[in-house]
């Protein structure tokens, strides 16, 4: 079964997210067959949460395959879509990606594990990088 879930969707169930599906089945006793099914719609979960933030706000997220692979693994321990998730670590990412793009112009983002355990870590990492880099002469202009 394993093997034909990760041959018809080669994209979705790389080895680690393979490993979420197993170890979940067997730390819950909860049928393999059924745990890649609801990683499957985890995983399509976030893709259409990209989506909705880019038309929301403004800015294009992708979560990189370790963001994603967190995202499911802690939608799986508790419980939640997906969506749950990403809501509840992207709450202040509009205002702070905001910020950044005043700064600096940037509208684009790859969210890395470490913005799904630690979003205002992250995020307040983000921000300070941005305003570490005096702008080039005709940038101030733009600011003000």
């Amino acid at each position: 079964m394993r093997k034909e879930f990760a041959d018809s969707y080669p994209l979705v169930f790389n080895p680690e997210r393979t490993d979420l599906v197993i170890n979940h089945h067997v730390k819950t006793g909860i049928a393999a067959e059924a745990v890649f099914k609801e990683v499957q719609s985890l995983y399509n979960q976030v893709g259409m949460f990209e989506s909705e933030f880019y038309q929301k706000h403004g800015f294009k997220i992708h979560f990189n395959d370790q963001a994603l692979n967190e995202v499911i693994s802690m939608a799986l321990e508790g419980d939640e879509s997906a969506t749950a998730v990403c809501e509840r670590i992207s709450a202040d990412y509009d205002y702070g990606f905001r910020l950044i793009a005043d700064r600096s112009g940037r509208s684009q983002f790859i969210i890395p594990r470490e913005a799904v355990v630690d979003h205002q870590k992250y995020l307040d990492e983000l921000i300070r990088e941005s305003y570490r880099y005096p702008l080039k002469p005709g940038e101030l202009k733009k600011e003000r």
